[in-house]
């Protein structure tokens, strides 16, 4: 008759590729479960990654808008203070009128040019009546020659 013990040494000799297989396989769950418990680690850090980005996103979406009312504001500002500059720049320019086509020379000033332009048109304009009177320079070569003259009042 067979003996427990030869029973157990074929029973062992059987099962030893089994247990190493199951070794294997358990090793191999071990690394996967390591693996699974990482990605899940750096999934939730990316979960929290990403919640904080957006909102950072949101808070910077709501500065942008802020900025862009405040640029618009100042851009309005800026227009309504260029047209003002504007206005006062012709308003101190009421009592200045330009002369085009005469063209300056040595023998008369400019004074005297616009005395005599002024007995042409019939106003009787007087030394004491201008201010400053002066040619404008210009880049345009072929533009006419132009003086310009301010007076001391305007009627």
């Amino acid at each position: 008759m067979v003996e427990i013990a030869q029973i157990e040494e074929v029973l062992k000799k059987e099962l030893a590729p089994v247990h190493a297989k199951l070794a294997a396989v358990e090793e191999n769950l071990k690394q996967s479960t390591t693996s699974l418990e990482f990605l899940s680690t750096k999934y939730d850090q990316l979960l929290v990654h990403s919640k904080t980005t957006n909102e950072k996103i949101t808070g910077l979406t709501k500065t942008t808008r802020t900025i862009q009312a405040d640029i618009k504001i100042n851009g309005d500002m800026t227009l309504e203070a260029k047209g003002e500059s504007d206005e006062l720049a012709q308003y101190l320019r009421r009592d200045c009128l330009e002369i085009s086509g005469v063209k300056p020379n040595t023998e008369y000033s400019s004074e005297a040019i616009v005395e005599s332009i002024g007995k042409v048109l019939k106003v009787s304009i007087e030394e004491k009546d201008i201010s400053t009177a002066h040619p404008l320079p210009t880049f345009n070569k072929d533009a006419l020659p132009k003086i310009i003259v301010k007076f001391t009042r305007r009627n």
